[in-house]
C-alpha cells in the first residue's frame, strides 16, 4: 500500500467567487515560493480577495506568513478558512 505524501500541494479554483486556494500537507520553502507565484498571479488577473483553505495543512515553512503579508500589502484580501489551532498561533490570528 503506498504511503500518503506529506509534501504540500496547492489547489486553485479561480471559478469560485471569490477564488479559493487550498493548501495541503507540509508547505515547505518551495511551496511558499509557489504559493507566492499563485497569489501574485491572481492579483495580476484582477482578483482582490480570495479564500485560503488551510484545513489540510500539516506544517508551514516560516516563509509562508511572509508571503501572505506581502500579497496582503499589495491589496489582496485573504479570508483564512479551516485554520487549525497550531497554525492560528503561527500566523498570529484568532479564530472567527
Amino acid at each position: 500500500m503506498p504511503e500518503e505524501s506529506t509534501v504540500g500541494g496547492i489547489d486553485v479554483d479561480v471559478l469560485a467567487v471569490p477564488p479559493r486556494v487550498a493548501l495541503t500537507g507540509q508547505v515547505d520553502c518551495d511551496g511558499a515560493r509557489e504559493l507566492s507565484n499563485v497569489l501574485r498571479g491572481l492579483l495580476a488577473m484582477g482578483h482582490t480577495e480570495l479564500v485560503l483553505d488551510l484545513g489540510r495543512v500539516t506544517g508551514l515553512d516560516p516563509a509562508v506568513p511572509l508571503v501572505l503579508a506581502d500579497v496582503s500589502s499589495r491589496g489582496l484580501e485573504l479570508r483564512l478558512q479551516n485554520l487549525p489551532p497550531a497554525l492560528q498561533e503561527l500566523l498570529h490570528v484568532e479564530a472567527s
